[in-house]
């Protein structure tokens, strides 16, 4: 099982100062992303593997004060982001951190077993507490386990993905429609 690469495809709203292309690389100096403020919810963040593959297990590092109260995840495939096909794997609840002070941030790790080319976030709506007064959900971290399809480098994009061979930049704003489908294994995935 190998960290999968990805970018931000597509970004229902961010605040200014943290933008969803904050989840693309790790690094101390990463902020992570998180909502507007006094956002609709749900929020959605899409992430496009640079290659399909075989996703394993997906990790979340969700902001310590503005945390969503759930997160769907949902796999796609096809040509585009935009025109994926989706099959909905569940959804992770999240705690509101109150007995850490929202101190800790929350790492939930989801065992999945599915391929697709495309991972689709749908955060819901917030804990309230007296330390996200815009009402904001944020994500810090995001992790794809598994393996890219085909073989091969991990790095890189595969000219026969349907991206062909380079990686648009993130769209904000407009909205995507959410499949229905099968229900995830294994983990802490509610159907």
């Amino acid at each position: 099982m190998s960290k999968l690469s990805f970018t931000i495809a597509y970004a229902s709203g961010e605040d200014i100062e943290y933008p969803a292309r904050e989840l693309n690389t790790h690094s101390p100096h990463t902020r992570g992303w998180q909502s507007a403020r006094f956002c609709e919810f749900p929020q959605e963040i899409g992430l496009a593997l640079t290659r399909p593959a075989r996703l394993t297990q997906v990790q979340l590092l969700s902001h310590q004060s503005k945390i969503a109260t759930r997160i769907e995840l949902y796999v796609g495939d096809g040509p585009s982001y935009e025109q994926a096909n989706w099959r909905r794997l569940g959804y992770l609840s999240l705690d509101n951190n109150k007995r850490s002070e929202y101190q800790a941030r929350e790492l939930k790790s989801v065992y999945i077993d599915c391929q697709g080319a495309y991972l689709k976030l749908l955060v819901h709506r917030c804990y309230v507490n007296k330390h996200n007064i815009f009402n904001q959900v944020g994500i810090v971290a995001t992790n794809l386990l598994g393996e890219f399809l085909g073989g091969g480098s991990q790095e890189g994009l595969d000219p026969n993905h349907p991206l062909g061979g380079s990686l648009p930049p993130p769209t904000i704003g407009g909205g995507a429609g959410v499949g229905g489908g099968a229900g995830a294994r294994g983990g802490v995935m509610d159907d």
